[in-house]
């Protein structure tokens, strides 16, 4: 059966003495070239691998390169995630705590369906409305799959409308728009 794996969290920081040891050490093993550069070692302070070589979860498993990482005092986790095959849902990886301690990470990946209510709407919102600012309305619309328009028109689908809505409630009845208050867009919400 067919495999992926692929880094999901890599939040280690290390210092440019502790990138020169990765990368000597790396000379040393029979794994691959996790980096072609010292350059590449590092990504604003932060460890990076090179993506074209999974060799590298290899590499992380030897115990010099985690014991590298520890005597420099790393802080962070680095994990990765098998996404296809045999062990498909499964990550596993490392959690540095910054004073030389280590341990290994083992888990599954849960993968959620999100609710998307309102994927294929086009919502408006106009006026003044009092239970969140417009900009909280138009993230919570996004959030659950509509899109967002600053003015009416053929692809609008909804209005919600606040106090003192102007033009856009006139144009939104002529063209057979659903007209919402808060009170009804909230409800919507839930």
């Amino acid at each position: 059966m067919a495999w992926s794996i692929a880094e999901t969290i890599n939040t280690v920081e290390i210092s440019e003495e502790c990138a020169k040891e990765l990368f000597k050490d790396q000379e040393r093993s029979e794994t691959g070239e996790i980096w072609y550069e010292l350059e590449e070692v590092t990504n604003e302070g932060k460890l990076t691998f090179n993506s074209d070589h999974m060799e590298h979860m290899d590499f992380l498993q030897d115990n010099t390169f985690t014991d590298i990482l520890r005597k420099h005092k790393v802080n962070g986790d680095i994990c990765f995630g098998s996404l296809e095959g045999d062990n498909s849902g499964s990550f596993w990886g490392y959690r540095f705590n910054g004073e030389g301690g280590m341990v290994e990470l083992v888990g599954r990946v849960i993968y959620e369906e999100r609710r998307m209510p309102f994927a294929g709407m086009t919502f408006v919102v106009t006026g003044k409305l009092f239970g969140m600012t417009r900009e909280e309305a138009h993230a919570k619309i996004e959030e659950l799959g509509g899109e967002v328009s600053d003015s009416i028109s053929g692809k609008t689908t909804h209005l919600v409308v606040g106090e003192k809505p102007g033009s856009k409630l006139a144009k939104a009845q002529k063209l057979g728009i659903k007209i919402f208050n808060e009170k009804e867009f909230v409800a919507m919400l839930s």
